[in-house]
């Protein structure tokens, strides 16, 4: 059975495949909060003991200016968006027993390419969107919002056949 999905890259699709993307890093973030509040209690601690050096000082800094650049980098960069030439391509899936192909059409080129689904490495649903991670940062949207029932079963085994069962999400 073949399945032929087209998804247009809205820039609010983008956006939420971003917002999916970070909502995943949560534990990270966490652990990047408790390690800056732990550095500045250290130099807060050597600022009460007289000890404070010019090297405490700037890994401090340094610390705080790493974390300032993943925050901007997670929070305000995707919202910038509108030059990106992936706003408003337009993607044409067609889904087969082995393998996926996809061809993209912008307004500067168009692309083709076939991915097995044993590249993809995570897979996500939220909405009517289903994320096909094929790696880390990197993954493809689906809108599945004109499938039936039948047809989205289809494609989430079609998808998620090789992979365990904690590297997907779908809702």
């Amino acid at each position: 059975m073949e399945l032929k999905i087209s998804t247009v890259y809205t820039k609010q699709r983008l956006l939420r495949f971003n917002d999916y993307f970070w909502k995943q890093r949560k534990v990270f973030f966490s652990f990047m909060a408790a390690c800056t509040l732990l550095i500045w209690a250290c130099v807060g601690f050597l600022i009460m003991i007289n000890a404070l050096t010019d090297t405490v000082v700037l890994c401090g800094a340094m610390v705080t200016l790493m974390d300032l650049a993943y925050l901007f980098g997670a929070f305000v960069m995707p919202r910038l968006v509108k030059k990106s030439p992936s706003v408003d391509a337009v993607l044409n899936f067609s889904f087969k027993d082995s393998e996926m192909n996809y061809t993209a059409e912008t307004t500067q080129e168009i692309a083709s390419g076939t991915i097995k689904y044993s590249a993809i490495i995570k897979v996500g649903k939220k909405d009517d969107d289903v994320y096909l991670f094929i790696s880390k940062r990197q993954g493809y949207i689906v809108d599945v919002s004109a499938l039936s029932e039948i047809e989205l079963l289809a494609l989430k085994a079609l998808v998620t056949s090789h992979l365990p069962a904690r590297k997907v999400k779908w809702k």
